[in-house]
């Protein structure tokens, strides 16, 4: 492929256009870690071709720019604004999941959702609003509230964001036992997804100041007993600020739950999932949560949700 086939766009027709998208490609492509060599030799252009667009003095065409897109692993709307930005069309539809297009791909969410009843099981948006619920996840929620104005808010068209849910001062996070360790996994997660959602970062901000407020409430009987006892406190007393620390004798992290108004205990691991290859927007953000017992007691108790036990 010749430079005069890959730089589409006459310089002075596209020199705006050039000049503003140039550095997005770069800082995208830092961002990834990639040199101009490894990212033109994958979408088979030089380093001196991918240099000039990064520079702003050539543009690339629409296929190319898309190519280049996929190589970086940019989320499908930042794609759209950058086609846009380069003086070409949007290529990505953002279909609601009720739309008439996406009615096999919400059946077999659905099916996937009631087939892991009586467990819980939900679809999230790249920004963790509640699209679907299994009845198990709605048990769920109901007991870690002890309300169904959760529930009735969501099922009456509003918006429903978990991690909003989670981190409200007398949110979810207060019914969880292992609560450092949860927040530590879900900061983790959380900074992974942000380049591709940057939406979440301002949800990311509320996540470190909860951990923040909690580190800062732990540390104040520590130095309470400091100032009574001077002798210096061993290493062990201090409060672990992250990592995931597993349920003795699991194999993968578990979260445990205080459900409220109950001597309960609820342990759960989870998986999530995304489709494959998605060319939608809205496909694209999904994500479905399974959550299974992680032990007997909380098996028996998940058991008799769907026959209001």
């Amino acid at each position: 492929m010749s430079e005069a086939v890959i730089s589409e766009a006459p310089v002075a027709a596209a020199s705006g256009a050039a000049a503003l998208l140039g550095p997005r490609l770069k800082a995208l492509r830092q961002a990834r870690r990639q040199s101009q060599q490894a990212l033109a030799t994958r979408v088979g252009v030089t380093a001196r071709q991918l240099s000039l667009f990064e520079c702003g003095r050539a543009l690339p065409g629409a296929p190319l720019l898309r190519a280049l897109l996929e190589a970086l692993d940019v989320a499908l709307a930042q794609r759209n604004e950058l086609l846009v930005l380069a003086g070409h069309p949007a290529h990505y539809p953002a279909t609601p999941l009720e739309g008439h297009n996406m009615q096999m791909l919400r059946e077999s969410l659905l099916h996937l959702l009631t087939a892991h009843e009586p467990r819980p099981a939900m679809v999230l948006d790249g920004a963790w609003n509640l699209m679907l619920a299994n009845r198990g996840m709605t048990a769920l929620l109901r007991r870690l509230t002890g309300s169904d104005a959760l529930l009735e808010h969501y099922e009456s068209g509003g918006e429903l964001n978990l991690l909003d849910v989670m981190l409200a001062a007398d949110g979810l996070q207060q019914r969880l036992i292992n609560r450092d360790e949860v927040l530590a996994g879900l900061h983790q997660r959380l900074s992974r997804e942000l380049p591709q959602e940057p939406g979440l970062l301002p949800r990311l901000q509320a996540l470190e100041a909860l951990q923040a407020r909690l580190r800062k409430r732990k540390r104040r009987p520590v130095e309470a007993e400091a100032e009574a006892a001077p002798a210096p406190l061993p290493a062990e007393v201090l409060p672990d600020a992250g990592g995931l620390l597993p349920l003795p004798g699991a194999p993968v992290f578990v979260t445990r739950f205080k459900p409220a108004d109950s001597r309960e205990r609820l342990s759960f691991f989870a998986s999530s999932a995304r489709f494959v290859a998605p060319q939608d927007i809205t496909a694209a953000s999904l994500q479905i949560e399974q959550w299974f017992p992680a032990d007997e007691r909380t098996r028996a108790i998940v058991a008799g949700w769907l026959d209001g036990r």
